[in-house]
Formats: structure tokens, C-alpha cells, sequence
């Protein structure tokens, strides 16, 4: 566009590079400036993910007693992630660096000043006196005095240097004086900083002097006021030539554009405008006329040659007063410094409404003629023939000053409330948080809508836990200024206080104002996700994701909504998304759709336990869900490994969920005696959810088959007001036999008019019917219930009789299953084989008739040795039903005994005992071999005290444990045993008292306790 545009080619070659390095650096510090800009707070304020989890009710396990299915229900967790913006971070090394190139670029100019007039000289030694004042060296208690004395250190290391070059070394080269006057900066910060008793001198000295870098770059912004227009003039006249047309109509356009804009944005800043307009904002205003500076300072040189000449001094001059004002201006956005940066926006609107006016009058005033006959007006333009230069500036600083003055001052309230609030940054990071509130707090007095200082302080008010405080500071944080930030944790303080539509909202209001922030997006989602409108939950969700920055969150919010909302995935979708992250978080919430679908995830390469200082709610999580989706890892050292690594992380609040999942996942793998010592211990602690422990531990010990100790718990259940167990209590005492017991609690569920009151008419019905003929029209599954519970004292004819007229093969073969069940506990094998020849020609095929009819099929065999059939039926239990699969480890055990392997047989049984003692088979089996094979009563005696901690009211354990307690001389225990049995079995008890005497005689005979 110009014929000479670098204009520094011309000059020597040492000045030429000197030149062009330091326009290389202003362009790295425009470029770092427009970085800044784009960012705006996020260098001083971060996202931080926050998760939550929240739990959701999972079927976990379901058996059945009689015809009715029970469900075990356990908690998984869906983990949801949203943004919450960090503290206001603080960057004492950034302060420090942008100083030290402050101070190095103010000596820098103060060693071209020593090459001045000695008037200039001596006015350039007041003004660097005037800013190390301003950098106010009292506060860093230098030799431990809050004065001026400070000031000498700079006095006499800069001055007398500045003098003797500027007096005495008049041919000094510039690269010695900059030279000296670096080296003499670098003796005088260092003396400053070791004779400093402040706590971090150069942070304190970068921030109590921040007012001298604002005084510099508000006087560059009105230096250049006017460099867009005379930069336009430029462009249109440089190439007119005779016979050019509309040079006055092109400036005349650009110009009442370029002013219109300026007004626009002065106009919008002052609220007194709100249209929704783009502009070229005043930032942009002060990059483009500094860069038209660098070309404009140049034709400006006759009106400042008595001081110096453009080429190279004034050149670097300007250089280093733009490379000053865009690192400040850089600094003040890294630092989220709102309040500077108002009074610096002002600053340029002013200087553009201010300077630019006028000049654009003062081309018109001398130059109209010119531009009307398309001469080549940038050539004279500070050549005026009407109007003076000096007075288009002095106008322009009166139309400043009018500004200023219209605006109430309030910049001047700006700039000390930015002041203010670095000075309380220096509290912070010292810690001294009372202090730093109060420097804050000074700063929100004097700019009442600055977010930087209203951020600080909300961000003290969290760590103090005040979250009244913190809301208010929050909501004035954003009202002239508002930041993701501040939007995204004033929204999420509402949803904590169940302010719900407050935080919803804000945060659509927010996603309108920031519709890239995709951390909003994501937590707008979230708030529509807790209520029933699903699809605007999905569709912000969808913009969360094409955002970097909540991708990986969004993704995995995505996949939680969906398990809330109760969504299906197929096993070839599950596996095919399990690998599209490996993120724990993300893995979790697919784990919860696995444990629904009872889909086994190859987790191996997932789980691991790193340290357990930084442990992560996605790692506890992740690793809780694994153990629901993969119960036999509750019986492995992934289990060992778990507890150990938990306790060592201090995860207290994942320590009653941890040993309750692992507690209910050791059930399902066999482990049933640490099940139960784990929930029993859980009840036992009296809890807040002591009812949820004791109704699951109900369920438990109802699915192996201890309807006492499932009884005893559903009653603590009920005290504990979890009404949900009455079924249960009902049901297991009709089990156990406590048939008056059971009614009184199935009345009671009818009165209550509660869950399983259907279920309880039914019962209380059948229960009242004596007459056989009243039971001929009833349903099939009433039949089989009457049969169950009510007919224990029909003759055995009748009975098969009666189940001739169930028609449903299933519920016909259920009613054999249950007549064999009922033979096998009173050692009738022979009955046992005849009911369930009569199950197998019913052909059945319910799982709530396989599955106990595999059972006492099994039994029997065990019962018989008959180890052909035992190897089969092993074989089919562990192929197709794993809940048997303490009956086929018993087979196998009795495989070997049969075999003639004792001692494995005695370790296998021993170790199902250890395991499984609801298995009552193996703790006898193995309490047989302890006594009569291996000789050991002690070892007998410990096995049945271990079985009874598991199942206290099992009959033939404690008749079992009675009889050795004999054995091994300990009479007392074997009459406390014989006052347990009556108490929970009456029946038992008085059937078993003739062998107990038997016993009591033998051994006392035995041991001559007659004498």
C-alpha cells in the first residue's frame, strides 16, 4: 500500500536490527494480547469436574420360596458430572515476570532519555521518580521500616548512572547505556529484595506497583487516539493523483463510521444502549491504532524533533510504550482484573471519542480543500495552515476530560478497586484470608459490579462454608459482567439449596450468553435431566459433547441419564461402547446398565488400585459397580486388595456401601458365612439404614433356606420402620413352622393395608378352611400354598390325593418337590425317590421347581454315595445352575470319600462349611470326619460353633453341636444348647431329648462321675 511501509530498511544496519527485534517482540506480545483477550478469566479461574453419585436400585439377585419369587435389591451407583469454576487462582510468578519486563523497558527508556536536552532529561528523572514512588517500596518493609527511605535504593542506583551518561559519556553507544542501566536495575531490585521483610517481596513490590504500568498505558491509549483516522486519511490521499475522485466522500464515510462505532461502544458501556449490535470493541480499537502508530508516530516527528527524532528514538520510544501497554493490558485479562480493565477500556473510548473527533475536525479545518480536489493530504497532514496541531490535542484532552467527568469519576473508583483487589491477592496467597476479605471487600465498595473482586470473595465465602454469603457475592459478580464461571457455581448454589427453577434458570440465561461453553451446556442438561423433560436433557447434552472441553463428562452424563431413565443397551451395544473410552467414570455408568441386563463386561483391564492419597469418586465407584457386575471377585484378592486399598484411601462414605455390596456379592459367589457376619455386624451397629441391612440379610438367609434367622431379621427390619419386610416376616416364620406366628403378621399387613395384603387374604383365607371339599375350587397356586403351610397334619394319601387335582404340571410338580423336601428333613430317603419319580412325570419345566427338585436330587444321592449320579448332576449344576453350586462341590466331596480319599473328602467339606454353613450337609459331613476319621473332638466342637454363628437355629447343628459339646466335657454349653433348641423349636427339642440323655449318661459313665 505504501511505497515504504518498512521504513526501517533505510536505516543502519545495527539500528535496524535493533529495531526489528523489538517489533518482533510487540507482535509476540499482540499476539499473546489477543490470546488473553479470547480467553478473558479462564487463565485465573478453571473448571473443575465435580462428581456426583447418585444410587439406583438394582436387581441383584432373585430366588424363590414356593411359587413366590423374592427379589434381592442392592444400590449401584450412576455417577453425574458437572462444572463448578475453581477459586480465583493467583499467579505471583506471572506478576513477577510481567514486571520484570515493566522495570526492564522503563529503564530501557530512561537510558534513550539520557541522550536528550538536559530539560528533557531532567523532566524524564522527575517522571522516574514519580513512578517509583507509585511503586510504594514503603510496604516492603525494606530494613524493616514502613517509610520513604526506600526510595533511596533507586535514587542511588538509577540517577547518579542516568546522570553520569547523559553529562559525561555523550558517545556512549545505546547498547551501553541500556547496558548500565540493566545492570543497575538488577543491583537495585536485588538490594530491594534482600532487605525486604515482607513476606514474597517481588510479588508484593509487582502488585502495590501496578498503578505505574496503568498511568503508562493510559497515556499511550490517548497518545494514539488518533491513529485509525490519520491512518485512513493515509490510505485514501497517498496515491491520489490528478484526475482522482471522491477522496473527501471515502473519508468523510470511513470516518462517521469509524466514530460511529466508537459512540456505539461508549454508549453500550454506559448501559444506556442494549441492542444487539457486533462492534468493534474498544480492544480491538487499541490494537489497531497502535498498530497504525507505529507508522503514524512516525509522520507525527515535527511535532515532538526538539526532544527527539523519530529515527531511532522516537521509533523505540514507541515500541517500548506499546510493548508496556498490551503486556498490562495481557496481564489485567490473565488475571481476571475486571476493574482495570474498565478503567483502560475507558480510557480508549474516550481517547476515540475524545482524540478522533477532534482530529477528524481538525482535517476538515485545514485540509477540506485538499481532500476535495484529491490531493495528497497525508503529506502535510500535521502541517496545518488553519487550525493548530496542538490544539486538536488540547481539545481532544478537554473532550477526555469532559468524559471523564460525565462519567461521575468512575474510572478513577475502578482503577482503585482493581487496585484494591490485588492488593488483597497478596493476603491470599500469605494466607491471611480476614485481611484478603477485607482488601476485597474495599475493592466490591468502590466498583460494586466487579466480578474479579466479588468472585474472590464468594470464593472465600465457600471455603468458610457460608453459602448464603457466597450467593450474594456470586449474583453481583455477574451483573455487568458476567462470567461461565460465576453463572455456571451461582446456578449450582441454587440447586444445592433446592432453589431449583432459580439455578435452571440462570443457566438457560447462561447458555444463551455463552452458547460455546460447553461446560454449561452440561450442567443445563443435567438440570433438565432431574425433571421429566428428557429430550431438551439429550439435546443439550448432544452440544456438550461436540464441545473439547465436556466431551468426556457429557459422554458419560449421557450414559447415566439413560440408566435413570431406565434404558436398555444390548450385549453387542454394551461391548462395542465399553471401548470407545476408557474413562472410569464413563465405564461406570455401562456397568449399571450390565448389572440390569445381567451382562458379564470383561472388566480385568479396568479395575486397579493406585494410591490411595488421590483416590477418585469414579475409581470408588467404577470398582463398586465391578463387584456388582462380577460377584466371584467378593471371593478373591480383588476383594482384599479393595477393602485394604478403601480404608487406606479414608473413603468414609464409601465404607458402609462398600462392605454392604460386598457383603451381598459374597452370597451370590457362596460366601455365605462372611455374608452374614458382615450384614450381621451392619445391623448390629445400629445405623441409619440398619432396616436396609437387616431386610437384605432377611433375604439372604430366606434364600438358604433359615427361615428363623430370616425371620428374626425381617422383624428388626420392620421395628426399624421399613414396612416393605412384613411379606418377608410373614413368609419365613410359615416356613419355619411358627404357623400362628405367621397369620398374626399376615393380619397385620391386611390391617395396615400395605404391600402384600392380596397375598395375605389369600393366606389368612386358606388358613381357615378345614373342610377338604372347600379346597376343590380354589386356583392351582392356592392349592399349592395350603399344601405348603397348612396340611402338615393330612394323612399322606390325602395329600397325593389333593395334588391330583392341580392341573398345572409345574405347580403339581412343585407340590411333589415340596413333599420330598418334607421327607428328606425327616431322613425318609425312601419317600424322598417316590416324590420326586412322581415331579419328574409331570414334566416341569418352571426354575421354581428345577431348582429345588436338583437340589433334593442331589441330597439324595449324597444321602445313597452314589457317585455316578453325583458326577452328573455336579456337572449339569455348574453348567446351568451356579446358585447350586454348593450342592455339587458337596457331591464332589462325597466323590472322594467314596473313593477312599478321606482326607481330601474332610478338607473339601470342611472348606464348604467354612463357606456355606446353611449347607448343613457339609458341617455334619465334616464334623463326622473330624470326630470318628482324624480323632480330633476339638476340631468338631470348633466347626459347629462356627456353623452356628452362621445358622443359630439350624435343628441338626445344634443337636450336632449339643451332642459334642458333650464330648468334649462341656456339659453347661450342651444344657444352654438344649434351652436354645426348645426355645426356637419346641418340637425338635422334645423329639431329642431321649438322645441327649443317652449321651449325657454315656459320657458320664464314661468318665465315673457317679463317685
Amino acid at each position: 500500500m505504501f511505497e515504504n511501509i518498512p521504513f526501517w530498511n533505510q536505516w543502519p544496519k545495527r539500528e535496524r536490527y535493533w529495531y526489528i527485534s523489538l517489533l518482533s517482540v510487540l507482535l509476540i506480545s499482540l499476539v499473546i494480547y489477543f490470546i488473553a483477550y479470547g480467553t478473558g478469566t479462564g487463565f485465573s479461574i478453571n473448571w473443575e469436574v465435580i462428581s456426583t453419585v447418585r444410587p439406583q436400585q438394582v436387581l441383584f439377585d432373585e430366588f424363590f420360596v414356593g411359587l413366590n419369587k423374592i427379589p434381592i435389591y442392592v444400590e449401584q451407583f450412576v455417577i453425574q458430572q458437572h462444572f463448578e469454576a475453581g477459586p480465583l487462582e493467583i499467579h505471583p510468578t506471572l506478576s513477577i515476570a510481567f514486571y520484570a519486563l515493566f522495570l526492564s523497558s522503563l529503564l530501557i527508556l530512561y537510558a534513550y532519555a539520557t541522550t536528550c536536552s538536559r530539560f528533557w532529561f531532567i523532566v524524564a528523572s522527575a517522571l522516574l521518580i514519580i513512578i517509583f514512588i507509585a511503586f510504594r517500596l514503603e510496604n516492603l518493609l525494606l530494613l524493616d521500616q514502613y517509610n520513604k527511605t526506600g526510595l533511596i535504593i533507586p535514587m542511588i542506583c538509577l540517577l547518579p548512572l542516568g546522570y553520569y551518561l547523559h553529562a559525561f559519556r555523550n558517545n556512549a553507544s545505546m547498547a551501553t547505556r541500556m547496558g548500565f542501566m540493566l545492570f543497575a536495575g538488577a543491583i537495585m531490585t536485588g538490594l530491594v529484595l534482600y532487605l525486604s521483610e515482607a513476606q514474597m517481596p517481588a510479588f508484593q513490590w509487582a502488585q502495590y506497583g501496578i498503578l505505574a504500568p496503568l498511568f503508562i498505558t493510559i497515556y499511550f491509549t490517548l497518545l494514539i487516539g488518533h491513529e485509525v483516522i490519520a491512518g485512513a486519511l493515509n490510505v485514501i490521499t497517498y496515491y491520489n493523483r490528478s484526475g482522482d475522485k471522491n477522496t473527501l466522500t471515502h473519508f468523510l464515510i470511513f470516518s462517521i463510521l469509524y466514530l460511529g462505532n466508537a459512540l456505539l461502544v461508549y454508549l453500550y458501556n454506559r448501559r444506556i444502549i442494549e441492542w444487539e449490535l457486533t462492534l468493534i470493541d474498544a480492544f480491538w480499537l487499541f490494537a489497531i491504532n497502535t498498530i497504525a502508530g507505529i507508522w503514524g508516530f512516525r509522520q507525527r516527528e515535527v511535532n515532538y524533533q526538539y526532544i527527539f527524532r523519530f529515527k531511532t528514538k522516537g521509533a523505540v520510544v514507541y515500541l517500548l510504550l506499546a510493548f508496556i501497554s498490551t503486556n498490562t493490558i495481557s496481564f489485567f485479562f490473565i488475571t481476571a482484573n475486571d476493574a482495570m480493565l474498565e478503567v483502560i477500556e475507558d480510557a480508549i473510548v474516550f481517547s476515540q471519542l475524545g482524540y478522533s473527533l477532534i482530529f477528524f475536525f481538525y482535517i476538515l479545518t485545514n485540509f477540506i480543500q485538499l481532500l476535495y480536489e484529491n490531493q495528497q493530504v497525508s503529506k502535510v497532514m500535521y502541517k496545518p495552515s488553519r487550525m493548530p496541531y496542538f490544539t486538536s490535542r488540547f481539545a481532544g484532552t478537554i473532550a477526555v476530560a469532559a468524559l471523564f467527568f460525565v462519567s461521575q469519576m468512575l474510572p478513577y473508583q475502578q482503577g482503585i478497586s482493581g487496585y484494591l483487589s490485588g492488593i488483597g491477592d497478596i493476603y491470599r496467597i500469605t494466607d491471611n484470608s480476614a485481611v484478603a476479605e477485607h482488601y476485597y471487600q474495599q475493592a466490591v465498595g468502590l466498583g460494586q459490579k466487579s466480578h474479579r473482586s466479588n468472585y474472590a470473595l464468594a470464593s472465600l465465602a465457600h471455603e468458610d462454608g457460608n453459602q448464603k454469603k457466597e450467593i450474594r457475592y456470586l449474583a453481583q459478580s455477574i451483573e455487568k459482567r458476567p462470567s461461565p464461571y460465576a453463572m455456571a457455581n451461582l446456578s449450582q448454589r441454587y440447586l444445592d439449596r433446592d432453589q431449583f427453577f432459580d439455578g435452571l434458570f440462570l443457566l438457560k440465561n447462561a447458555v444463551i450468553i455463552f452458547p460455546e461453553s460447553g461446560p454449561l451446556q452440561n450442567n443445563l442438561a443435567l438440570a433438565f435431566g432431574a425433571t421429566d423433560i428428557s429430550d431438551s436433557a439429550f439435546y443439550f447434552l448432544e452440544n456438550a459433547l461436540a464441545k473439547r472441553k465436556s466431551r468426556d463428562e457429557a459422554r458419560t452424563n449421557m450414559v447415566g441419564l439413560l440408566a435413570q431413565k431406565n434404558y436398555e443397551f444390548t450385549t453387542d451395544t454394551l461391548a462395542q461402547i465399553w471401548s470407545e473410552s476408557d474413562d472410569k467414570a464413563y465405564r461406570s455408568n455401562l456397568l449399571t446398565f450390565a448389572n440390569r441386563a445381567y451382562v458379564n463386561v470383561d472388566t480385568s483391564a479396568g479395575y486397579r488400585f493406585g494410591n490411595p492419597d488421590k483416590v477418585s469418586p469414579q475409581e470408588l465407584v467404577f470398582n463398586y459397580n465391578v463387584l456388582l457386575n462380577r460377584p466371584p471377585l467378593a471371593d478373591s484378592s480383588f476383594w482384599q486388595q479393595m477393602k485394604a486399598y478403601y480404608e487406606a484411601s479414608n473413603s468414609y462414605w464409601m465404607e458402609e456401601p462398600l462392605r454392604f455390596v460386598g457383603a451381598v456379592a459374597s452370597a451370590k459367589s457362596g460366601e455365605v458365612n462372611q455374608s452374614v457376619a458382615t450384614l450381621s455386624s451392619m445391623v448390629a451397629r445400629q445405623g441409619v439404614r440398619e432396616g436396609v441391612f437387616a431386610y437384605t440379610l432377611g433375604n439372604i438367609a430366606l434364600q438358604h433356606r433359615a427361615p428363623m434367622l430370616a425371620a428374626e431379621n425381617y422383624e428388626k427390619a420392620v421395628r426399624k420402620g421399613l414396612g416393605k419386610a412384613l411379606p418377608g416376616w410373614g413368609l419365613s416364620l410359615l416356613e419355619a413352622g411358627k404357623t400362628d406366628e405367621g397369620l398374626d403378621i399376615w393380619r397385620r399387613i391386611i390391617q395396615a393395608d400395605t404391600e402384600g395384603k392380596a397375598m395375605g387374604e389369600e393366606i389368612i383365607r386358606l388358613a381357615g378352611t378345614s373342610n377338604i371339599s372347600a379346597l376343590t375350587d380354589i386356583s392351582d397356586e392356592e392349592k399349592y400354598v395350603f399344601l405348603r403351610y397348612f396340611s402338615e397334619d393330612w394323612p399322606i394319601d390325602i395329600l397325593e390325593g389333593f395334588i391330583l387335582t392341580i392341573m398345572d404340571d409345574n405347580i403339581k410338580a412343585a407340590a411333589y418337590v415340596w413333599l420330598a423336601d418334607w421327607a428328606y428333613r425327616n431322613q425318609d430317603y425312601e419317600m424322598v425317590k417316590v416324590w420326586l419319580v412322581k415331579a419328574e412325570g409331570c414334566q416341569f419345566n418352571a426354575d421354581y421347581v428345577y431348582e429345588p427338585y436338583l437340589r433334593l436330587l442331589t441330597l439324595l444321592y449324597f444321602q445313597e454315595s452314589d457317585t455316578k449320579m453325583l458326577e452328573e448332576l455336579g456337572k449339569e449344576i455348574e453348567e446351568n445352575f451356579p446358585a447350586l453350586g454348593p450342592y455339587a462341590q458337596l457331591a464332589t466331596a462325597r466323590i472322594e470319600e467314596v473313593a477312599g480319599d478321606l482326607n481330601k473328602a474332610y478338607q473339601m467339606y470342611l472348606e464348604l462349611s467354612q463357606r456355606n454353613a446353611m449347607v448343613e450337609e457339609a458341617v455334619l459331613s465334616a464334623v463326622y470326619h473330624a470326630n470318628f476319621y482324624n480323632k480330633d473332638q476339638e476340631a468338631a466342637y470348633e466347626i459347629l460353633i462356627q456353623a452356628l454363628e452362621t445358622n443359630p437355629y439350624d435343628v441338626q447343628i445344634n443337636q450336632a453341636y449339643i451332642l459334642q459339646a458333650i464330648r468334649v466335657g462341656l456339659r453347661a454349653y450342651a444344657r444352654d444348647g438344649m434351652e436354645d433348641l426348645r426355645t426356637f423349636n419346641k418340637k425338635a427339642y422334645d423329639a431329642f431329648v431321649p438322645e441327649y440323655q443317652e449321651a449325657l449318661e454315656l459320657y458320664n459313665a464314661e468318665n465315673d462321675w457317679s463317685n
